[in-house]
C-alpha cells in the first residue's frame, strides 16, 4: 500500500495510513513522509503499537536521535534506549507515579501564525531575536531538582523571532514557552510582546488537538510546530514514549 493522507485541521495536520510503519521503510517511502512532513506538520497515525526496538529504527530513518533533556539527567531508565524519551506517568518500575504528564496534546502551527500577523507586526518582528532556555518552563513548574551543573549542559540560545522552514520554505513565527525575553529589549517589555505573540499563535483556529487511541503515533515538526499537553485524570495509566530527530539539513 502507499501514503495515504486525509486532512485534519484547515491549516495543517493530517491522519496518515496505507503504511505499516513497523516494517522497514523504503527510500521512495521515507521521501514520502518527509514531504507529508513539510506540507501538514503533524501527522498523526492509527494502529501503529511499536516496541521500543521499532519505534527507534523507525525513528532513525529520519536523522540522528536527539536526548532533549536525559542529556542533563541520565538517571535510572525504563528502557532499553536512551533515545527513547519517557512522557508517561510511570516510575521506573512500571508503577503510575501519581503526578504527571498530560493525556490529550494540542499542536499549532507556527507558519499560519505568521501569516495571520498583521503587515505592520511582521515589519516589527522581522529583526529581532529572542532568548530560549530549555530549563525555562521547568523551573518556573517548580521543579527544582536540577542541580547547578546540569542547568549549564543546555545552555541559553537566541534565535531570531521570524525564521524560514526549511521544508516548505514559508516563514515562521518563532515563540515557545521556552523564550525567556527578547534581546536588547527590557525584561517587562519582551516578555509582554512574548505573550501577546505566543497567544496569537495557540488561538483555537490555528490549533489541532489530537485524542489518544492505544496504538498511536504523532510526528510533529518542532521547527515550525508548539505543542502542549492538558490536564488528565492523574490516578489512570498514561503510556507515551518520544524519540526526537536532529535537524542536520
Amino acid at each position: 500500500m502507499s501514503l495515504q493522507l486525509r486532512p485534519l485541521h484547515p491549516l495543517f495536520a493530517a491522519e496518515a495510513s496505507g503504511v505499516d510503519l513497523r516494517r522497514p521503510l523504503d527510500d521512495a517511502t521515507v521521501r514520502a513522509i518527509e514531504e507529508a512532513m513539510d506540507r501538514h506538520a503533524v501527522l498523526a497515525w492509527r494502529g501503529q503499537p511499536f516496541s521500543e526496538d521499532q519505534q527507534v529504527a523507525f525513528a532513525r530513518r529520519f536523522g540522528p536521535l536527539d536526548l532533549g533533556l536525559r542529556k542533563a539527567r541520565m538517571g535510572k531508565h525504563r528502557f532499553r534506549y536512551d533515545e527513547l524519551i519517557d512522557i508517561s506517568n510511570l516510575t521506573p518500575q512500571g508503577e503510575v507515579a501519581g503526578r504527571g504528564h498530560a493525556k490529550i496534546v494540542s499542536i499549532c502551527d507556527l507558519r499560519a501564525a505568521y501569516d495571520a500577523l498583521a503587515d505592520r507586526q511582521k515589519d516589527e518582528l522581522e529583526n529581532l531575536r529572542s532568548q530560549h532556555y530549555a530549563f525555562h518552563t521547568r523551573l518556573w513548574l517548580g521543579d527544582t531538582s536540577y542541580t547547578e551543573e546540569q542547568l549549564k549542559s543546555l545552555p541559553p540560545v537566541e534565535w531570531p523571532l521570524v525564521r524560514t522552514h526549511p521544508g516548505s520554505g514559508r516563514r515562521v513565527l518563532w515563540v515557545g514557552a521556552h523564550a525567556t525575553h527578547i534581546v536588547g529589549w527590557t525584561l517587562a517589555e519582551g516578555r509582554m510582546l512574548l505573550a501577546e505573540l505566543l497567544e496569537h499563535a495557540t488561538q483555537r483556529e490555528l490549533v489541532y488537538r489530537h485524542r489518544w487511541r492505544a496504538g498511536d503515533l504523532v510526528m510533529w515538526d518542532n521547527r515550525c510546530t508548539l505543542h502542549r499537553g492538558r490536564r488528565f485524570d492523574l490516578s489512570q495509566r498514561r503510556e507515551l514514549r518520544r524519540t526526537t530527530t536532529e535537524d542536520v539539513a
